[in-house]
């Protein structure tokens, strides 16, 4: 299952795009990154994965990934 969301404002500096997943990685002023870093890492703990990426037209694109399997 894949499930895309779109910020349709602002963008990520290429150094926030590489340490976005990193614990504590945020440099904005009003937080600190975590829940950015706690979505990946419980989304990687059920085997799937987030990334993030600017569009083209501005804004910032975030995938989440998960393997889902029928009982």
């Amino acid at each position: 299952m894949q499930l895309d969301i779109i910020n349709r404002e602002g963008c990520l500096t290429p150094q926030q795009l590489e340490r976005a997943l990193r614990p504590l990685a945020s440099d904005k002023p009003a937080g600190m990154g975590l829940g950015v870093m706690l979505s990946h890492a419980t989304l990687a703990r059920l085997g799937g994965s987030l990334s993030l990426d600017n569009r083209p037209q501005g804004g910032v694109h975030a995938r989440v990934s998960l393997p889902l399997t029928r009982e």
